[in-house]
């Protein structure tokens, strides 16, 4: 057997064994996943209550949920990426632009594809982020860690840019993009580590660590806005610098070790098949938001209002994330009839071999 030949069927193997790692671990992520929809859902809500009832508390609760969330969802996506371009088109690109044709129709904006609307800019950013996959994985390890640092150093160079900001979700593409390549390289790690006394220590300090960021975050007054966390505006519109962006990241990057180390990767009854299905609550729920903040819907007592939101928080999800509103959201709107009917021609084709039957033609 030629060396060439054995050293591709070696990477066959590591590849295989990388994605039997990756789905051994997919309780955990879905587990994650509807933990973080959750806090998205609920911080949405946070926003509508706070029109009628703002309180300090809820304001240092929604500056924790957010020094983590969207690092973690981004992390999650780099951990399973994988460049397919159907995937691109139909689970990305298409919801884009008809849930920011939706989303500006329904609060009577003008119709426009360069800033996503609100929370739109997740989807946006996600082709881009995924064409990385093809410059990324065939890099070595050492050369991958150059480049996180790399992306590290360039989204604390680009928030003294004034004109990176909200148009092409282009400040949140740097801002972000440290925990999609970290992701993606965790992904192709294959790092298991069955000491039981060295995991509970790792549970213990990341831990230990987690409370400690929660206490920088309420005491230390450096992210004095909230708007700070979302990473779409310079440092000069917020009045805030590089150093305090490098804390955020550090503070995200521990979150992400304790719902590594935390969340059980074993399947939980509701919980983890809600986990798998988070993009139709992602993209709908923000009509219901908008709705709410319209109408001063909370107009209750705080911990009326806060019942109220939980209660609503969990009703979407479960209305939204259940298998048979999955199917319905993905034939609509990723437009997965013709993703399956493209299979279909596929599997249906692939039987015969185009290249003898061109030669047949030919001769």
């Amino acid at each position: 057997m030629e060396k060439a030949e054995i050293e591709e069927k070696q990477g066959g193997y590591k590849k295989a064994e990388i994605e039997e790692e990756r789905s051994q671990r997919l309780y955990k992520f879905d587990n994650i996943r509807l933990i973080l929809i959750f806090l998205v859902v609920f911080c949405h809500f946070i926003e509508s209550i706070e029109l009628t009832t703002p309180t300090a508390g809820l304001d240092n609760f929604y500056k924790i949920i957010y020094s983590f969330h969207m690092p973690l969802f981004i992390f999650i996506t780099g951990y399973f990426s994988k460049f397919k371009f159907r995937k691109i088109l139909f689970r990305f690109a298409i919801p884009y632009f008809i849930f920011q044709t939706l989303y500006c129709l329904f609060t009577k904006s003008e119709i426009q594809f360069a800033t996503p609307y609100w929370l739109l800019w997740f989807i946006f950013l996600m082709p881009f982020y995924y064409l990385i996959n093809l410059f990324f994985n065939k890099q070595k390890n050492i050369e991958k860690i150059i480049i996180i640092l790399i992306s590290v150093a360039t989204s604390l160079v680009v928030g003294n840019l004034n004109d990176i900001n909200y148009t092409y979700s282009l400040s949140r593409f740097f801002t972000f993009l440290p925990y999609f390549l970290i992701g993606l390289f965790v992904g192709n790690l294959k790092i298991k580590i069955n000491n039981k006394k060295l995991n509970y220590i790792k549970k213990v300090i990341s831990l230990i660590l987690v409370i400690g960021s929660i206490a920088f975050i309420l005491n230390s007054g450096e992210i004095s806005s909230r708007r700070i966390l979302y990473g779409a505006l310079p440092y000069s519109t917020l009045n805030y610098n590089a150093l305090t962006r490098f804390k955020i990241m550090i503070i995200a990057c521990l979150w992400i070790w304790f719902f590594m180390e935390w969340i059980p990767n074993k399947k939980i009854k509701f919980v983890t098949a809600l986990g798998e299905n988070t993009m139709a609550i992602y993209l709908i729920h923000g009509f219901i938001i908008i709705w709410t903040k319209t109408n001063l819907f909370f107009s209750y007592s705080l911990e009326q209002n806060i019942l109220i939101a939980v209660v609503s928080t969990v009703l979407i999800i479960v209305a939204l994330g259940n298998k048979f509103a999955t199917f319905i959201f993905d034939n609509i709107f990723c437009c997965d009839v013709i993703f399956n009917f493209s299979n279909w021609i596929k599997r249906k084709f692939s039987k015969y071999d185009l290249h003898n039957i061109q030669e047949d033609i030919v001769k």
